[in-house]
């Protein structure tokens, strides 16, 4: 099973935030559209080998 915080680690990296905890509101991550959503879940997917 694929942990939050290991979710995290990914979304992180894509959004260059700093989440320690998976309490995140869309408007506390400067960097979010469209494409980072998109880039998140391809890498989501190739890390933890699961599809949407």
């Amino acid at each position: 099973m694929i942990s939050d915080l290991e979710i995290l680690v990914v979304f992180n990296e894509i959004f260059h935030t700093e989440f320690t905890g998976v309490e995140i509101a869309r408007d506390q991550v400067p960097e979010w559209d469209s494409m980072k959503h998109a880039e998140l879940i391809i890498k989501l997917q190739e890390k933890f080998k699961f599809y949407f």
